[in-house]
């Protein structure tokens, strides 16, 4: 099995809805606190990514 770690440049769906900062990453949070295993399709997702949004910056672009 596979597990998934991600960089930011492959996270392009969360950088359209305005999570483009980066904060933090918890290694293996999936893993060591969920009981079941969490996959997409054949890969185990393993790592918890935070991303934030300015939500100022988007009430001043309208």
């Amino acid at each position: 099995m596979k597990e998934i770690r991600r960089k930011i440049y492959d996270i392009p769906f969360y950088v359209k809805q305005g999570f483009d900062k980066y904060e933090k990453t918890i290694k293996n949070y999936f893993i060591d606190m969920v009981d079941e295993e969490i996959r997409d399709g054949d890969l185990i997702c393993a790592d918890m990514m935070y991303y934030s949004k300015d939500l100022k910056k988007k009430m001043k672009d309208n």
